[in-house]
C-alpha cells in the first residue's frame, strides 16, 4: 500500500515556512541544529567561502530530499520535534522525488546571484501556497541559474502536490508510454501539461506520481520497457532525425552525435535495448557496457545510417533495461561532447575496491597528470561523492570545479595531503624527526611528525559513523587515573556522574592565564613538577571532545572506556577540599566495572603513573578489536563503531625525485599492502627517534606522480617500482580534435611532432596535450592565433630546448623548419650575425662550426610556420 502521509506533513510544514522570510538565517541555523552540516557554505567573489545565511523554501525542502529514505525520515522527525510541529512527521516518501545532492539550492553563490533571486523564490512559495501562480515569475525564476523546469517543478511538488505535478526522469517515461509529448520549459507549457492530466484521470497528481515511480521501478504491464517503447521515446526527443532498417533504428542528438539500436524482430518483447555510442559511458551509472575496438566487427548497416559508430571507429554498446535508464542515458549523451568524454575517461580514474594502495601516475610533461592526481585522489578518499557526481547532469568544466572544492574540502579536512620530493628531502621530513624549539629563551628538542606519519596516524584512528556515540572523525586515546588505586569509591562516584576528574584543586582554573591567579596559585603551580604541568595542561587544554578516555584500576587494566563530552571546567565548590578533585570533564562511560588488559594494545608495555597521558599506540577501531577479543560486551554495534573506515590519501608529487632510500627507510616494506595493519602479514616498525611502534594502515593510499622526461621507468629505484603499480599518461592529441589555428589541425599538428621527437629521442620526451588546452576556452581566431603563438614561444620551443639540450638542428627537425622559407622557421641558423670570417682568422674559421642561432620572433605570427610543420603543408579548409 502506497504511504500517503508525506502530502500533509509537507503542507503543515510549509504553513510553518511561511514566516521565516525575513528570518532565513535562522533555517539554516536550525539545519544545522537537527545534523545537516554540508552544502550550507556560500561563496564570494573573491572565492573565499562563508556561512550561508540566506535562503528559500523549495531549497529548504530540497534539503532534505537530497538523502536516502532512511535518513531523510530521521532528519524530518528531529527537525518535527525540534520546532514543536503539531504534525506527524513523514515515514514513506515513494513516488516523491529525490533532490539531486550536488544540485540542491534553487539560487547560485553570493558571487553570482542578484538582490531579487532568493525574493523572488519566497513570492513563488506564497503563491504556489495560494494556488495562483504569475506565469511570468515562473519564467523569471526558470533563469536563475541552478534552477531547472525540472527541479522547480519537483520542488512546487512538495509544497502543493495535490496542485503540481513534477516533470522529471521519473515522470518522463511515463508521459512518453502514454503518447503524451514533453512540455515546453515555461508557464504555458506546464499549465497544458497540468489540463491533459486532469482531462486524463481523476487521481490527484502525487497518486499519479506514485504510479509513474512505481511503474519505473516494477515494470507495469502497461509501460513495459520495450525496443518499441525506446524508440518511440528517443523519436520524441529527437524528432525528424530517425532512419534505418527492421535490422537498426538510428538517430542524431541536437549536437549531430549519432546513436543506434537494433529493434528486434518483435520490437515490443524486446526487454533490452543495446544502444551503440561513439563514447564509453560513465561506469558509476552505467554498468552492462561492451568495447568494440576500431577493427572489430558489427551491425554493418551502421555504415550507412550511422556511420561514426560503424567499423574502422571505436564503439561502446550501452544495454539499458527500463526509462529511467533510458532517460539519464540521454542526458548523458546530450551534455558531453566526445572531446569531454574521451577526456572524462581517461583523466578520471574511478574508485572501485580493487584500487591499489601505491599508485603512480607517471609520463611525459603536459599530459594532465596533476588534474587526474586531483580527480584520482578524490575517487579513492571519497568513491561515493564521486559517483553522485557522475550522475548529475554537468557539463565537465562545472565537474571540474566540483571535483576541485571537493578536493579542497579533503585537504582541508586533513583527509589528503600534498608533498613534494626533491633531493634534499628526507627520513625526518616524511615519518618523523627531531626539531629545536625556543621557549621563553630556553632550547628544547622534541620529535616531530612528518607528512606521511601523521596522515597515517590520522588514518588509523579514523572513525565513521561514530557521533551517536559522542566520537570525533579522529579520536585521540588518553590514560586517565582518577584517585589513587585504593580511592575506587571515589573513581567510582565520578563515573557515576558522567564525569572524569583529577587534583591539584591549588592551581585554581586552568581556563585563565597564570598571571590571573591569585599568588597562592601561582605559587603552587610554580612548586609542581613538569610532569605534573604536562597531565594538567593534558587534562584542560589537549584532550578535545570527541577524544576516548580508559580509566586505569592499575597500571596493567582498565576499568572504564569513556567518550569526552564537554570543554574542561573548574568546580569552584570544591576547591581547597582534600576529598573531592575540582578539575572537571564531562564524559559518556560507555562501559565500566570491566577488567581490559591492557598490554595487548600497548605493546606489552604498563601503564606509568602519571595521571594523564595520550596512548597514541591506540585507535579506537584497535580498542574496539581488542575489547572483542577479550570477550568484553559491547554497549554499541560494530555499525556504530565505524568499522568501514574513510580513505586517506597522500600525494607524492615529483615522486622520482626522491633518494627512496633516504626517505623511506625501513617503512618501505610496510607500504606493502599484506604488510600493512590487518594485511596477511602484517608488520610493524620501533621508530628511532619516538621509539613508537608503527605499522601503515589499509585504508591510507599512496598516490605519485613522475614526469619521464625527468627521469624513465627503467630508471626509477627498484625497491619502489616493485611496491607501485604504474598509470600510464601519454599525450592524446584526439582531445584537441576539431581545433583549428591558421587553417590547421592543432590536434594533427601535434601528433606529427611526438611522432617525430619518438624518433629523434623517445616516447618520454613528447609533447602534452594538455599545453594546447587553453585553446579550447578561445572563440575568436585572432586570439586563438595569438594564444598559439604564446603557446609556441614560451611553452613549446623552451621544453624543445631542454629536452635537445639546445641542439637547434634537432629542434628544427622537430618543427620542419628545413622545408619551410626563411620567414616562416621559427629558428634561424643562417645569417645570425657577422660571418665566422670576419670573426676569426681563416685558419680558426676553417676549423670551428657556427651553432648561432636566433629565435625568429615574427614566424610565429606567421600561418606558414605552423602549417609547414605537417608533411605537405597539411592545412584543413
Amino acid at each position: 500500500m502506497p504511504d500517503y502521509s508525506w502530502v500533509a506533513a509537507f503542507k503543515t510544514l510549509a504553513d510553518w515556512l511561511s514566516g521565516y522570510e525575513n528570518r532565513q538565517s535562522e533555517l539554516v541555523q536550525i539545519l544545522r541544529d537537527i545534523g545537516i552540516d554540508r552544502g550550507l557554505e556560500d561563496e564570494l567573489a573573491d572565492g573565499s567561502r562563508v556561512d550561508l545565511t540566506v535562503i528559500d523554501p523549495f531549497t529548504f525542502f530540497a534539503t532534505f530530499m537530497k538523502y536516502g529514505v532512511g535518513k531523510r525520515q530521521q532528519l524530518f522527525a528531529t527537525l518535527f520535534s525540534k520546532i514543536g510541529l503539531d504534525a506527524v512527521a513523514p515515514t514513506g516518501f515513494d513516488g516523491v522525488p529525490t533532490a539531486q545532492p550536488l544540485k540542491v539550492w534553487l539560487f547560485p553563490y553570493a558571487k553570482e546571484r542578484s538582490e531579487t533571486m532568493v525574493p523572488d523564490l519566497w513570492a513563488l512559495f506564497h503563491q504556489v501556497r495560494a494556488g495562483q501562480v504569475d506565469g511570468d515569475l515562473f519564467n523569471r525564476i526558470l533563469k536563475i541559474p541552478h534552477t531547472g523546469f525540472a527541479k522547480l517543478t519537483e520542488c512546487m511538488f512538495y509544497l502543493a502536490p495535490d496542485q503540481h505535478f513534477p516533470v522529471d526522469a521519473q515522470t518522463k517515461p511515463w508521459l512518453a508510454a502514454r503518447g503524451r509529448e514533453l512540455p515546453k520549459e515555461n508557464w504555458q507549457g506546464y499549465q497544458d501539461l497540468l489540463a491533459w492530466l486532469q482531462k486524463s484521470s481523476e487521481q490527484p497528481f502525487y497518486e499519479i506520481s506514485y504510479q509513474a515511480w512505481s511503474e519505473n521501478k516494477t515494470g507495469n504491464s502497461s509501460t513495459d520497457f520495450s525496443a518499441k517503447s525506446a524508440d518511440d521515446y528517443l523519436n520524441q526527443r529527437y524528432p525528424n532525425t530517425r532512419s534505418g532498417t527492421s535490422h537498426l533504428t538510428a538517430f542524431k542528438t541536437v549536437d549531430g552525435r549519432q546513436l543506434a539500436f537494433d529493434p528486434g524482430k518483435n520490437p515490443e518483447s524486446k526487454s533490452v535495448v543495446k544502444i551503440f555510442v561513439d563514447s564509453p559511458p560513465p561506469e558509476a551509472i552505467f554498468q552492462n557496457v561492451q568495447e568494440y575496438l576500431p577493427e572489430e566487427s558489427r551491425n554493418h548497416h551502421l555504415k550507412t545510417h550511422a556511420p561514426a559508430l560503424s567499423q574502422g571507429n571505436p564503439a561502446w554498446l550501452i544495454a539499458l533495461t527500463g526509462f529511467q535508464q533510458l532517460e539519464q542515458f540521454c542526458n548523458w549523451y546530450e551534455g558531453n561532447s566526445v572531446k569531454e568524454i574521451k577526456m572524462t575517461d581517461s583523466a578520471t580514474p574511478k574508485a572501485t575496491k580493487t584500487d591499489a594502495l601505491n599508485q603512480i601516475l607517471y609520463g611525459p610533461p603536459g599530459t594532465g597528470k596533476t588534474y587526474a592526481t586531483t580527480e584520482k585522489a578524490v575517487a579513492l578518499a571519497d568513491p561515493q561523492w564521486l559517483a553522485e557526481l557522475a550522475s548529475q547532469e554537468l557539463s565537465v568544466l562545472e565537474q571540474r570545479k566540483a571535483v576541485k572544492r571537493r578536493y579542497d574540502e579533503l585537504v582541508a579536512a586533513k583527509r589528503i595531503a600534498f608533498t613534494t620530493f626533491h633531493q634534499s628531502f628526507s627520513y625526518e621530513d616524511f615519518i618523523e624527526g627531531i626539531r629545536a624549539e625556543t621557549k621563553d629563551g630556553q632550547v628544547s628538542y622534541c620529535i616531530e611528525d612528518g607528512v606521511f606519519k601523521a596522515l597515517a596516524e590520522r588514518a588509523n584512528k579514523d572513525v565513521v559513523n561514530g557521533q551517536s556515540l559522542g566520537l570525533s572523525d579522529s579520536p585521540a586515546v588518553w590514560k586517565i587515573s582518577i584517585g589513587p588505586t585504593q580511592e575506587k569509591a571515589m573513581r567510582d562516584r565520578y563515573i557515576q556522574a558522567g564525569e572524569a576528574r583529577i587534583g591539584w584543586n591549588q592551581t585554581g582554573n586552568l581556563s585563565l592565564e597564570l598571571d590571573e591567579r591569585t599568588q597562592e596559585q601561582q605559587a603552587y603551580w610554580n612548586s609542581l613538577t613538569y610532569r605534573n604541568h604536562d597531565a594538567l595542561n593534558a587534562f584542560s587544554n589537549d584532550i578535545k571532545v570527541g577524544d576516548v578516555l580508559l580509566c586505569l584500576k592499575n597500571v596493567e587494566t582498565v576499568q572504564a572506556v569513556g567518550v569526552v563530552t564537554s570543554d574542561y571546567v573548574f568546580d569552584e565548590s570544591v576547591t581547597g577540599a582534600e576529598t573531592d578533585y575540582s578539575h572537571v570533564r564531562k564524559v559518556n562511560w560507555l562501559l565500566t566495572d570491566i577488567d581490559l588488559n591492557i598490554l595487548p594494545l600497548n605493546d606489552d608495555k604498563r601503564m606509568v603513573q602519571q595521571t594523564v597521558y595520550p596512548l597514541s599506540r591506540i585507535s579506537w577501531n584497535s580498542l574496539v578489536d581488542e575489547l572483542h577479543r577479550q570477550n568484553i560486551a559491547l554497549p554499541f554495534s560494530v555499525e556504530q563503531v565505524g568499522i568501514n573506515k574513510r580513505n586517506y590519501v597522500l600525494i607524492i608529487d615529483e615522486i622520482n625525485r626522491g633518494n627512496i632510500s633516504r626517505i623511506f627507510g625501513e617503512l618501505i616494506t610496510l607500504l606493502e599492502p599484506d604488510k600493512r595493519k590487518g594485511g596477511s602479514d602484517e608488520r610493524s616498525v620501533t621508530l628511532p627517534y619516538s621509539k613508537e611502534a608503527f605499522s601503515v594502515p589499509d585504508n591510507l593510499y599512496v598516490l605519485g606522480t613522475m614526469n619521464t622526461a625527468d627521469k624513465s621507468l627503467a630508471q626509477l629505484d627498484l625497491a619502489l617500482r616493485r611496491r607501485f603499480e604504474f598509470v600510464e599518461l601519454m599525450p592524446d592529441p584526439a582531445l584537441l580534435d576539431g581545433i583549428l589555428v591558421h587553417g590547421v589541425d592543432i590536434s594533427e599538428l601535434l601528433n606529427v611532432m611526438n611522432q617525430r621527437i619518438e624518433v629523434l629521442l623517445d616516447r618520454d620526451h613528447t609533447i602534452g596535450h594538455a599545453y594546447f588546452w587553453p585553446l579550447l576556452s578561445v572563440e575568436k581566431e585572432e586570439e586563438r592565433q595569438q594564444l598559439l603563438a604564446d603557446i609556441f614561444a614560451k611553452r613549446i620551443i623552451p621544453l624543445l630546448q631542454e629536452y635537445f639540450f639546445a641542439d637547434w638542428e634537432r629542434i628544427g627537425w622537430v618543427l620542419n623548419d628545413s622545408q619551410k622559407p626563411a620567414a616562416e622557421r621559427f629558428i634561424e641558423l643562417d645569417d645570425v650575425g657577422t660571418s665566422l670570417g670576419k670573426l676569426f682568422l681563416e685558419a680558426i674559421a676553417n676549423q670551428i662550426t657556427d651553432r648561432r642561432y636566433r629565435i625568429n620572433k615574427p614566424a610565429f605570427m606567421e600561418a606558414g610556420a605552423y602549417r609547414g610543420i605537417l608533411p605537405g603543408a597539411g592545412v584543413s579548409a
